[in-house]
């Protein structure tokens, strides 16, 4: 059976399962955003998946312009906002890449979240900072989420459980190093009536790790200037060597 890259719609259902807005870690993600997306006047979300930061941006009337490149992606999202009609007011959703986006128009908030890494090249990652530098109205910020540590190998383990009516869902995930820099990531989720299992779906991904200095070498060549830094979404400092790393830029 050959690897499939990217979530189909019922992979989609089941990443929103495993990360729902109201579990603590979300909750905090969704906090920080609000935190710098309440005075805007508009906001674009790059990557912005199922809509986990979007969504609760425009529930709060705030704009967003939503640009995803899976078809698959933007169908869960649309679904999603269909069922919250006070969102539609202020929710663009955009088909695009994030190396090569051009959308005619500035914004005074630009964030990506956990999609740098799927950037395999460098080229392509600059070619995003410079799309963002485009589409970045003066005196505003550029909210940017990496991870400078290459994953260690794992093999295939348990990372989650829900329960849905009688019905479990699970979580489990596979790492393998493809060489100093890359990775590759491996999602399993899987179904079951009691022990039965009664469905399973597999999502490839893969991934480029850099390190702090490169990242800012990159930033600089696109003419993007770090402000602060963060190493989670209760805003506390960057220090050096730390992996998780959240930046804001101008």
């Amino acid at each position: 059976m050959s690897k499939r890259f990217g979530y189909n719609l019922v992979t989609a259902g089941y990443y929103d399962l495993f990360n729902p807005p109201w579990s603590e870690i979300e909750r905090q993600r969704i906090a920080f955003f609000h935190h710098y997306a309440q005075s805007v006047f508009a906001a674009l979300d790059v990557g912005a998946g199922t809509g986990l930061i979007a969504l609760p941006l425009a529930a709060d009337k705030i704009s967003v312009t939503c640009l995803e490149a899976s078809p698959e992606m933007r169908a869960a999202l649309l679904i999603k906002a269909a069922q919250q009609p006070e969102v539609l007011p202020y929710l663009t959703i955009v088909a695009g890449n994030a190396v090569n986006f051009h959308l005619n128009r500035q914004f005074s908030l630009i964030y990506a979240c956990y999609m740098f890494h799927n950037l395999l090249e460098e080229h392509d990652q600059l070619a995003f900072l410079h799309c963002v530098r485009d589409h970045l109205a003066s005196n505003s910020r550029f909210i940017l989420t990496a991870n400078f540590a290459l994953p260690e190998a794992m093999s295939l383990t348990l990372l989650k459980e829900q329960h849905v009516g009688d019905l479990r869902y699970c979580l489990l995930m596979e790492q393998a190093v493809l060489s100093a820099s890359h990775y590759e990531m491996r999602f399993v989720y899987e179904q079951y009536r009691g022990d039965e299992q009664i469905d399973t779906h597999e999502v490839y991904s893969q991934g480029r790790a850099i390190s702090y200095e490169q990242l800012m070498t990159l930033c600089r060549d696109a003419n993007l200037k770090l402000e602060v830094a963060y190493s989670d979404f209760n805003r506390q400092p960057y220090s050096e060597n730390e992996s998780r790393f959240i930046g804001i830029f101008y």
